[in-house]
């Protein structure tokens, strides 16, 4: 008898100690074990151990929406075109998003536009996850929803994430009206990972506003270590209006302004009395060029202009330029005094090489150097300021707004080793620049944000309610535009999954606060 019982408490203690870090082993295995010193007596503390295991239960709480699974697969499979075009590219880094719409190419009436952003920890998740979220919005809103992939760690870190979501936006802009969208009326929706992408996007899109209130920033240049090279896709023409700029918070806590190379990842920070011009201002600088100086004449002055201008080569691509020398003219006339070569007086000058030739450029001078640039040759882009007026609103489904506080409850569950979120922001030196709460706190005064409505539930264990408060502080201390709304019983998941079918149990809830909000600012 006390041999048997001597075996079974043998065996419990065996499981009890075996399971848990036989799971512990197998987690860092698959996700990267710590990048520390002592890492495997780290990986393998009985408390981060014994955490780490109890989120790994907490994760199987997903097998609840197995049905939400199968429901997708088939939609997602079987959609009509009508609703739904697959795979549309857009962008610098070769992504696709999916639109949505109950209508489309049906009714003429431009509807509003629903760019939903998804989660999975800035490294898991897919569009066609979310087929039955977007066709709800698209269905209960009258809109046109795009729902875009995106770079995932350890293809791409956060700011080629945030780049994506900006190039969406610019795509958006561009080419919406094809599908029957309103380009001027745009709304970001993201959820968690894809809240956070969604606010350093707009923060992004009012990165010259920033700058001008925030004050000058130092030099910093990232690691090496943390890039594969030179990425060949950021130097290719592109519909994006990025910036390429990041906010950076120093030890003092003033704005920075982190400049973007045309190098895959690696990023540096410009000082602020040496910084390039931006797009928005370099397409009006020729504009106003070509008009003060007109296309004959004053070409010397242009010149000088130009060599004077720092210009973004990203930009400077989408101008053509052409060289103009001394053009020779048809031979002279001897019975009209020479006209027909344009050499005349000013009443007939032009007229003897018919009328498709009396806008002819004249340089004056066989002078090489002179460059002439034509409106007609100026290809318009939206600028940032065009991007972020488009955007009316921003609503964050339990987003993570304060890196370093969601790396504190990512240790506190065990799992901070095993995500990728600290990977994919560089390193905990790099929290506080990829961090809405910290950026919005050092701004001296309000920007031009659109209506923000950050929603959460009270049962969310995955990312703190005081993620969303502490974000909702940091707007109203800048007179900002923001409401936060509450969902009582609902946890991360069903915040965002309840919303693919009308009959569970947070779908009202949870749609009724976005239809309220989209009525109100479209």
């Amino acid at each position: 008898m006390l041999g048997s019982v001597f075996k079974g408490l043998a065996l419990l203690a065996s499981t009890v100690i075996a399971v848990p870090y036989t799971v512990a082993l197998l987690c860092n295995v698959l996700y990267g074990w710590p990048q520390v010193r002592g890492k495997y007596r780290r990986a393998f503390h009985p408390k981060k151990v014994f955490a780490l295991n109890y989120s790994v239960v907490q994760k199987l709480t997903l097998l609840r929406f197995f049905c939400l699974y199968w429901k997708w697969k088939y939609f997602y499979t079987n959609a009509r075109r009508s609703e739904l075009i697959k795979d549309v590219p857009y962008g610098r880094n070769y992504r696709t998003l999916d639109i949505y719409s109950s209508q489309l190419g049906v009714s003429s009436e431009l509807k509003p536009v629903v760019i939903f952003v998804y989660g999975g920890a800035w490294g898991s998740g897919d569009k066609h996850v979310y087929c039955l979220l977007c066709s709800q919005l698209s269905h209960r809103l009258g809109a046109v929803v795009c729902c875009p992939n995106y770079s995932l760690y350890p293809q791409g870190y956060v700011d080629d994430m945030i780049q994506d979501v900006v190039d969406c936006i610019s795509w958006t802009y561009e080419n919406i009206e094809s599908y029957g969208g309103d380009k001027d009326k745009i709304i970001l929706i993201g959820h968690s990972a894809g809240a956070h992408l969604c606010a350093m996007s707009i923060l992004e899109l009012l990165h010259d506003e920033r700058v001008h209130k925030s004050g000058k920033g130092r030099h910093l240049q990232f690691d090496d270590q943390h890039y594969d090279g030179v990425n060949s896709n950021h130097n290719q023409a592109d519909s994006s209006a990025s910036s390429d700029s990041f906010a950076v918070v120093g030890e003092n806590g003033d704005g920075q302004n982190l400049e973007g190379s045309n190098s895959g990842s690696m990023f540096e920070i410009l000082n602020g009395q040496n910084r390039s011009l931006s797009a928005s201002t370099e397409t009006n600088y020729f504009e106003k060029s070509v008009e003060d100086f007109g296309l004959n004449g004053g070409g010397d002055r242009l010149l000088e202009e130009q060599k004077s201008a720092t210009v973004r080569p990203a930009v400077a691509k989408t101008i053509e330029v052409q060289e103009q020398g001394h053009k020779p003219g048809p031979e002279p006339d001897p019975e009209h005094g020479g006209q027909g070569g344009g050499q005349g007086d000013g009443e007939d000058q032009g007229q003897g090489g018919g009328e498709g030739e009396e806008e002819e450029d004249d340089t004056g001078d066989d002078d090489d150097s002179v460059v002439t640039v034509k409106p007609k040759d100026i290809e318009r882009h939206p600028t940032l300021v065009d991007l972020c007026k488009s955007v009316k609103a921003f609503i964050g489904l339990a987003g993570v707004y304060k890196i370093e506080d969601h790396y504190i409850h990512e240790s506190d569950r065990g799992i901070e080793d095993v995500s990728s979120m600290a990977r994919a922001m560089y390193g905990e030196d790099h929290f506080d620049r990829f961090s809405p709460t910290v950026i919005i706190k050092n701004l001296a005064r309000s920007i031009s944000l659109p209506k923000i409505v950050l929603v959460h539930g009270t049962e969310d264990y995955i990312v703190p309610l005081t993620s969303t408060t502490k974000f909702a502080d940091a707007l109203s201390d800048i007179l900002a535009d923001v409401t936060v709304r509450i969902v009582p019983g609902c946890d991360h998941y069903e915040l965002c999954l309840d919303l693919m079918d009308p009959d569970r149990k947070h779908f009202d809830s949870v749609m009724g606060i976005i239809m309220e909000t989209a009525n109100h600012v479209v």
